[in-house]
Formats: structure tokens, sequence, C-alpha cells
């Protein structure tokens, strides 16, 4: 129920940024097993998700809790990596950081994403048609200080390839 009315109030208020990012970060705290992860899917979640990331692809801490959020429901249920694929997202995750390369939250969330779908060999393949692993590396190149975009950009290019 709890989930239901939080993707409703999402849907409902795409617009509205503070609405986004804190009913982000509630339903990524909310999924502790598969169950709530497809709750999420079920109640729409991931075009939620999707949506407010085109809406909002000028604000990087919008992205970060939608990015961080799709990350979680791939790590909950591992089934839910090749929804996400067909949803679109991952063009739409490198769009971000593309757009928003110096911003080390974005990037350390959208490369734990392409983390979560790693272990998922049709994933892998859909991520290497996106040059993903190409779009970690630069982000680590930026970031050569970002000790957690660095760890988690060296767990992708070993898994992804």
């Amino acid at each position: 129920r709890k989930i239901k009315q939080l993707i409703f109030t999402a849907q409902q208020r795409c617009r509205d940024v503070k609405v986004q990012r804190t009913t982000f970060a509630k339903l990524r705290n909310l999924i502790k097993s598969e169950d709530e992860a497809a709750a999420i899917v079920n109640c729409g979640g991931i075009g939620t998700l999707s949506n407010a990331m085109i809406i909002h692809s000028e604000k990087p801490l919008v992205l970060a809790e939608a990015v961080a959020t799709l990350a979680e429901l791939a790590w909950a249920d591992s089934s839910l990596c090749s929804k996400t694929v067909k949803a679109g997202c991952i063009s739409i995750v490198l769009a971000a950081m593309e757009r928003h390369y110096a911003h080390a939250t974005l990037q350390q969330m959208a490369i734990g994403f392409f983390r979560s779908l790693s272990y998922d060999g049709k994933c892998c393949r859909s991520m290497n048609e996106f040059n993903t692993v190409a779009a970690v590396i630069l982000s680590m190149y930026k970031n050569p200080k970002r000790v957690e975009i660095i760890r988690e950009g060296r767990y992708v290019i070993f898994d992804a390839t």
C-alpha cells in the first residue's frame, strides 16, 4: 500500500523536484527483498523513475536518487535487470552521466547501477551495445580522487567485459 501511494505521488507531482527526490529515497529504503522490488515494478516504478530522469535531466540530485533506486531494484531481484534495460534506462543513465560529469554522487550512483546490471549476461550485452564501459572509464578519469567511483568502476569493467 505504501509503495503504491509513493509511486502515485511521484506520478502526480512529477514536476516537483523535492517530491521526486524524497519519494525515490523513500522507495529505495523500502526495498528489503524481492517482494518489495516486485511491488515497485508492478506499480509502474521503473517507468516513473525513467520519466523523472527525463523530466529532471538538469537536476543531478533527482537523477542520483532515481538511479540509486533502479540499482537497488536490480540488487534485490536480478530478474528485474532486464526490465530496466527494456525501459531504456541504460541510455537515460548514460545521458545523465555525460551531462553531469562533475557531479560525484550521480556518477557513483550511475556506476553502481551498471554494476548491478553487470551480473546478468543479457544486460552485459546491452551495456556493451551502449559502450557503457567506456562511459565508466571516462567517469573514473574525470573523478580520479573519488574512491567509490574508482572502486565501483573497476567492478563494472571486470564484470561487464
